[in-house]
Order: structure tokens, then C-alpha cells, then sequence
């Protein structure tokens, strides 16, 4: 299989050179497989929230019937947040891990602005 790289290309032939990969593809593998793992271990993370939330049980106050009810309601919404995700991911609409945390970190320091001159 023949697979056209574009803009990634000169990112692989930089690995290539820096040595430790005998061909592209190995670069290829490896990214695919880094990056496998980086999802596998943010789903990880998130299960293991949620699950944390839900194992501390319902809020005083509220009924057991209730509880189900929300736990029920952020079940589907973070099945709809993840289809939403993986829709945007095989339609090409991502942005790597790094330009997210510029973003973020960029919007953490405009509030931060913001706040210092109220």
C-alpha cells in the first residue's frame, strides 16, 4: 500500500534522519501506535472519572430513582459527545494535541486578563 503523506512527509524524513527508524513506514507505525495509546489512555482517564462520580452516589437530597435518571442522561451524553468526536476525527476536522493546549492555555490567559482588569 502506497500512502501519500503531504505535509507530514518532511516530519517523517526529520525522524528519518535523526536515526532510530530504518523507513517511513516504521515512523508511520510508530506515530499510529503513540497515538493509540494516548486515546486508549485518555478513555481510561475519563472512565475512570466518571465511574469516581458515580461511585460517590447520589447527592443528599435526592432519590435513588433520580440518580439513575441523571447518571442514564450523562451516560448518553458522553456517548453523543464521543460520536461527535469520532465523526469530526473521519471527516478530518481535528486539531493535534498541541494546537488544543496553545488554545486553551491561550484562553486561560485572556480570562486571566480579563479578570485583572475588572
Amino acid at each position: 500500500m502506497n500512502v501519500h503523506l503531504g505535509d507530514l512527509e518532511e516530519y517523517v524524513q526529520s525522524k528519518l534522519a535523526r536515526g532510530g527508524y530504518s523507513s517511513a513506514s516504521e515512523v508511520v507505525r510508530e506515530a499510529l501506535r503513540q497515538q493509540r495509546e494516548r486515546e486508549d489512555e485518555a478513555e481510561r482517564r475519563l472512565e475512570s472519572y466518571v465511574l469516581r462520580g458515580i461511585d460517590q452516589g447520589p447527592p443528599d437530597g435526592m432519590t435513588a430513582e433520580d440518580w439513575e435518571r441523571r447518571i442514564a442522561t450523562a451516560r448518553e451524553r458522553m456517548r453523543d459527545f464521543i460520536r461527535v468526536g469520532l465523526d469530526q476525527l473521519r471527516d478530518g476536522k481535528h486539531v493535534d494535541g498541541a494546537t488544543a493546549a496553545a488554545k486553551l492555555r491561550a484562553k486561560q490567559a485572556a480570562r486571566r486578563a480579563a479578570r485583572s482588569r475588572a
